[in-house]
C-alpha cells in the first residue's frame, strides 16, 4: 500500500501549518513555498502536497510564477515514479495542456 501523497515526514513545522491552514491561498505564502522547493532539492526530499499547493498559486497568480521552480518541482515529480506526481503537477501549469479541450470538439455554428 502506497503512502498518502499529502503526507511527507520531513516537511518542516512553519510548511504544514500553511497547508493545513487559510494561507494555503495567500500569494504571499509564494516565497515560502519557493525557498521550500530549494530546500527539497538540496535534502533530496519531495513534498508532492506543498508543490501543488505552490503550483496552484501560480495557476492563480501567473505574476508569480518562477520558471526555476517550476522546473525543480517537474524534475523531483519524475523521481517518484510510478506516482501520479508528475501528471498532477503538469496538470496545474498554464499551457501545458491540464485536460483543458483534450478529447473535446469544438462546437461549429451555422453562418
Amino acid at each position: 500500500m502506497g503512502v498518502a501523497f499529502d503526507k511527507c515526514d520531513t516537511r518542516p513545522a512553519h510548511i504544514d501549518a500553511i497547508l493545513n491552514g487559510l494561507d494555503r491561498y495567500n500569494p504571499e505564502t509564494t516565497t515560502v513555498f519557493q525557498d521550500y522547493v530549494v530546500q527539497q532539492c538540496e535534502e533530496r526530499t519531495f513534498d508532492c502536497y506543498a508543490n501543488l499547493a505552490l503550483l496552484k498559486l501560480y495557476q492563480f497568480n501567473p505574476h508569480l510564477l518562477q520558471p526555476e521552480t517550476v522546473t525543480n518541482i517537474l524534475a523531483k515529480a519524475l523521481t517518484v515514479f510510478p506516482s501520479p506526481a508528475f501528471s498532477l503537477c503538469l496538470a496545474l501549469l498554464p499551457g501545458a495542456g491540464g485536460g483543458q479541450g483534450r478529447g473535446r470538439k469544438r462546437a461549429r455554428g451555422r453562418r
